[in-house]
């Protein structure tokens, strides 16, 4: 009796596993197959939100918005909810699924600067203190770097 419930329970999940492989993903999201979820490393203070305007951002930190697109492609990143990443901390920081246009918001005060750097760690973007409500483009950072040097941002 025990292995006919068994056999009965295993033909079961076998028939819906069938039915859900035959229907295919339930929505266009999941359709596209696309997944864009940005991290940082070292990990930092994170805001999850829907709000696509500009940051927020608490007066000493730098504060970056990136589309999170889960289902979407990178190009619909103006539709995208945005995930904020607090800095507050000097540090060169590892980026990844950094896609499309976000909000980059540095309050930080003195000489304190955001660099954006590409693969091979050259500087494409530095923002300097003060500078609020910037919008740009994420595909070639690969880093982030919080700095209390000024040199060569403009």
């Amino acid at each position: 009796m025990k292995s006919h419930v068994i056999g009965r329970i295993g033909a079961a999940e076998a028939l819906l596993a069938t039915i859900l492989l035959t229907l295919g993903p339930t929505s266009p999201a999941h359709a596209r197959g696309y997944t864009y979820y940005p991290t940082v490393s070292p990990a930092v203070r994170t805001n999850n939100e829907v709000d696509t305007s500009f940051p927020g951002c608490y007066t000493s930190y730098a504060c970056v918005k990136v589309p999170h697109c889960q289902g979407m492609r990178p190009t619909d990143w103006q539709n995208c909810p945005m995930r904020e990443f607090l800095f507050t901390k000097a540090g060169t920081y590892s980026v990844a699924d950094w896609h499309g246009y976000g909000h980059v918001n540095n309050r930080q005060t003195g000489g304190w600067t955001i660099r954006f750097l590409g693969r091979n760690r050259n500087q494409l973007f530095c923002i300097p203190a003060g500078n609020i409500g910037m919008v740009m483009g994420f595909e070639p950072v690969w880093y982030v770097q919080i700095s209390s040097s000024s040199a060569n941002c403009t």
